[in-house]
């Protein structure tokens, strides 16, 4: 199995499918839900958005959902599992994910007493490029295959993350990686933007592991 390096690893133990790892597991598992589906094993609500759970005392015994096309409400009763995708819209500008994730499911069940672990585990990426209204994701997999992070400073380039972890370079975890782009910013000596340096990339690497990212 043809493998890459992640944040974090010190080896190549990453399957990847080109620059669209994530695009094909999300292809995977919606032709699988398809499926499942199609021999009536689960059923889909489209249009619709959660309102608050149907609650009694310490558990929840199923959701109202609204149908946004007629108003209908409709009761779904059953053990529940809550699946928000992360409070995006909270982070206008400043997010990779769909802004539709607004925070108000999460919020609605907090309202209803529902407890809420580790609300500041929020994924942090480096490298991402401004669009009208979130931020488009630049794969790892640009570090994975050598890309460089670097910061004008004093008017030359300044490859920061591999003078600070000569070991793992860019490859630091994306936390490690994000904070120390916030702290290069904040010297005085650097310009206010870090780029990401791919010139040293083969067109063999180009055409055959970041093709989508091309």
């Amino acid at each position: 199995m043809i493998q890459r390096n992640f944040g974090g690893q010190k080896k190549k133990r990453t399957a990847y499918a080109k620059s669209s790892t994530g695009k094909a597991l999300m292809s995977a598992m919606i032709d699988e839900a398809r499926r499942y589906e199609a021999e009536g094993l689960i059923h889909r609500y489209p249009h619709h958005e959660f309102m608050q759970l149907l609650s009694g005392g310490r558990r929840a015994d199923g959701i109202f959902i609204r149908d946004t096309w007629n108003g209908e409400v409709l009761t779904l009763t059953g053990p529940v599992i809550l699946a928000f995708g992360g409070p995006c819209g909270m982070l206008p500008g400043m997010t990779t994910g769909t802004t539709l994730n607004s925070g108000d499911a999460l919020a609605g069940v907090f309202s209803q007493g529902i407890r809420i672990a580790n609300p500041e585990y929020i994924q942090y990426h480096p490298t991402t490029v401004q669009i009208p209204g979130k931020r488009m994701l630049i794969s790892e997999a640009a570090r994975g295959e050598g890309g460089r992070l670097f910061i004008r400073r004093d008017g030359k380039p300044w490859y920061f993350m591999e003078e600070k972890y000569p070991e793992l370079g860019n490859l630091m975890p994306r936390d490690v990686v994000s904070r120390e782009i916030e702290t290069v910013l904040a010297m005085p000596d650097c310009e206010d933007q870090v780029y990401l340096d791919l010139t040293g990339l083969s067109k063999s690497i180009w055409q055959n592991r970041l093709s989508d990212m091309r």
